[in-house]
């Protein structure tokens, strides 16, 4: 039963066209490191589907998230997050930051 209702969660986080069709574009893969032995390390991919643009996060641990973003240029933001969080594609990396500023710069993949 958790497995199907985990299929379902997923299945749910995905804008239908792309799973008909297939359409997802990945900008980038960047490598967090946490410094955290209980989450691991973490994979950030952003991703454009049709008109819209996806962040997904991936700890080692397992636990993670899809959010939708917004762009502005090299600026994803994640729409309704309370914390402010962006990241910034630049040639270090993807910076992230939220509402106090910067926090620190995954690696490209």
């Amino acid at each position: 039963m958790r497995k199907w209702l985990l299929c379902l969660s997923l299945a749910l986080l995905l804008p239908f066209n792309a799973l008909a069709a297939g359409t997802a574009t990945t900008i980038g893969t960047w490598y967090d490191d946490l410094g955290s032995p209980s989450y691991g390390n973490a994979t950030l991919t952003i991703e454009k589907e049709g008109d819209r643009y996806f962040l997904s996060r991936r700890n080692g641990d397992g636990s993670g998230g899809r959010y939708r973003v917004e762009r502005k240029g090299t600026v994803y933001t994640k729409i309704g997050d309370k914390f402010g969080a962006k990241y910034i594609v630049t040639e270090k990396g993807l910076e992230i930051h939220d509402k106090a500023g910067y926090i620190r710069t995954a690696k490209k993949k």
